[in-house]
């Protein structure tokens, strides 16, 4: 750890961030996962940088979610018309109308 220049330790940081994995951040930066962890742990700004960044990766979802809520309403009508269709229905098995209904209330 002792050769790594600033700049290093700041892409370290930067990757850990973004991959929350000190094997994955270690893999991209060439080191061990202890020197990564060590830089991390070192770090004494890490928590508050973990939290922004948690916390614009939140905002962003909510964005995204908000941006696909008409198309994500659309997809859900079409498919409960297609699962509730008299013919569907009758034509489904014991088994098919079970697994519907138990994946339909106890989604994962």
């Amino acid at each position: 750890m002792g050769n790594l220049t600033d700049r290093q330790k700041k892409k370290i940081i930067a990757d850990y961030l973004q991959t929350e994995s000190y094997r994955a951040t270690a893999r991209l930066n060439k080191v061990s996962d202890r020197t990564v962890k060590r830089i991390v742990q070192q770090d004494v700004d890490f928590a508050q940088k973990a939290a922004q960044k948690k916390a614009e990766n939140t905002a962003d979802m909510l964005r995204y979610m908000e941006s696909r809520r008409a198309q994500a309403q659309e997809a859900i009508d079409v498919y409960l018309h297609a699962l509730t269709a008299p013919d569907k229905v009758e034509a489904a098995t014991l088994s098919q109308i079970a697994s519907h209904i138990f994946i339909s209330h106890f989604p994962f």
